[in-house]
């Protein structure tokens, strides 16, 4: 038997079983501990390379820490909330992605790359279908059993189609045996938000759904995303949507616009661009760079209904804001930007260079992203908060500047002797001339829409 044969028997005898805890536990003090514990067995005996059949080691996965873990967090978040979206993800788990790696082993003739990992058209296919059907028997097994509230037949199949595209574009765009927590997560999650909707607001999500599908279709085709971006943001919409409906969608929405816009517009001055900073094709890890943490926000509030964690979303879109605009403005700078550190003249372009027109546009954006939350939610939001949240996203823009000034990665090129900020795939070698590896511009924008989050929550006092 293949190695990778086995990893995937390994992979469904476990899912039967956690599949089952449900039924077999009252509570869920035993499978969390189980879950942790496994956490741990399987990061040791990955870093001491034993059991290759389960880790499949002779490529680079982490899909066995990720398998507990997922669990884990579902059994944390949904035990209690929703045990028919814990069990669904979980049959998602065990059999969709097994069945989509064997079907592209056997049958997959043409291939495809989203983000690190070949995919096959073939497995796609076969992760939309079986996760559909596994939804469909899944949902309509468990709910009788569990005495919740049933779909409606449109419901239903909506539910059915929207969890077998969210399950293959996370399974498609997965690295390293990350679907195994993207995958489960993004199905449950949807599960327990589309069931919680209010009245009347199924309509709206089916035109949101909808009409954002063309329109990201459309800035993929203008080249403002790639299409691993389009999906990306396609499915972190939807996401937000279902968390809070419009008032919560529209902030990001503006934000994306008008940022595209300026990045659009200065594209056509054939402006100086800062290399990989996201600039035209946005792909999904810039994606997630700029919107990953105003969803992990929404989802918060989805789940526990804290109407304050508005105001963190606001701060964690105004950081990213603050910091988009503030770069693409201040690229109308006659002036060479300076070092925000030393206070040196730099290139333009250069993480951690600033301007006065930039400084300006990064004002603009944070005040302009908090007015929209305002003109949104006047009881939520009132001029001292729309205060604080435009001071919060600069600060947050400047935490992205020092960060870009000192510890981001630059790399040498040998061969030229020039120094740039982006790793090449498939150019020059590169060694690492300054700066932490890891941390490339992507991770510096997480960490500012992650900075205005934590200022958000320390104003708040949540």
């Amino acid at each position: 038997m293949r190695t990778e044969d086995s990893r995937q028997l390994v992979h469904v005898i476990v899912g039967v079983f956690i599949f089952l805890c449900r039924f077999i536990f009252q509570e869920p003090f035993y499978p969390l501990i189980t879950g942790f514990l496994f956490v741990g067995i399987n990061l040791v005996t990955l870093s001491m390379g034993r059991f290759k059949s389960m880790h499949a080691i002779n490529r680079i996965s982490y899909g066995t820490v990720f398998y507990p873990l997922s669990f884990t967090i579902l059994v944390a978040l949904f035990w209690y909330r929703d045990p028919v979206a814990l069990q669904v993800a979980i049959l998602l788990l065990a059999f969709a992605d097994p069945l989509a790696a064997w079907v592209g082993h056997r049958y997959g003739q043409k291939s495809f790359t989203l983000w690190h990992d070949p995919k096959t058209v073939a497995g796609s296919m076969a992760m939309l279908l079986g996760s559909a059907g596994l939804t469909l028997a899944g949902l309509a097994i468990l709910i009788p059993l569990s005495n919740s509230s049933g779909y409606s037949w449109p419901q239903l199949f909506l539910a059915v189609a929207l969890v077998a595209t969210l399950a293959t574009i996370a399974e498609a765009q997965s690295s390293r045996g990350s679907d195994n927590i993207t995958v489960p997560l993004a199905a449950a999650l949807f599960l327990f938000l589309f069931r919680s909707l209010p009245p009347g607001s199924l309509i709206p999500f089916v035109l949101w759904t909808t009409c954002s599908a063309v329109l990201l279709g459309l800035a993929a085709r203008l080249k403002a995303l790639a299409p691993s971006g389009a999906i990306t943001a396609w499915s972190v919409g939807m996401l937000i949507f279902l968390s809070g409906s419009w008032v919560w969608i529209l902030p990001i929405v503006a934000f994306f616009i008008l940022s595209s816009l300026l990045t659009y517009f200065n594209r056509g001055m054939a402006t100086t661009r800062k290399p990989n900073h996201g600039a035209g094709k946005r792909n999904l890890v810039q994606v997630f760079a700029n919107g990953g943490v105003p969803l992990l926000v929404a989802l918060a509030w989805g789940i526990w209904g804290s109407d304050r964690l508005y105001l963190v979303f606001l701060a964690s879109l105004a950081a990213a804001t603050a910091d988009t605009w503030g770069t693409e403005i201040g690229g109308w700078s006659r002036h060479h930007p300076r070092d925000i550190i030393s206070w040196r003249q730099v290139a333009r372009g250069d993480s951690g260079g600033v301007t006065l027109v930039g400084t300006i546009g990064t004002l603009a954006g944070a005040g302009f992203l908090a007015a929209v939350g305002l003109w949104l939610q006047p009881r939520l939001v009132s001029g001292t908060d729309w205060l604080v949240v435009s001071i919060i996203g600069f600060l947050a823009a400047m935490v992205d500047s020092l960060l870009g000034a000192t510890v981001q990665a630059r790399y040498l090129i040998p061969a030229t002797g020039r120094i740039t900020e982006s790793r090449p795939t498939g150019g020059p070698e590169v060694v690492l001339h300054s700066g932490w590896h890891w941390l490339d511009n992507n991770m510096v924008n997480l960490f500012c829409t992650g900075s205005g989050a934590a200022l958000g929550l320390l104003w708040l006092g949540i």
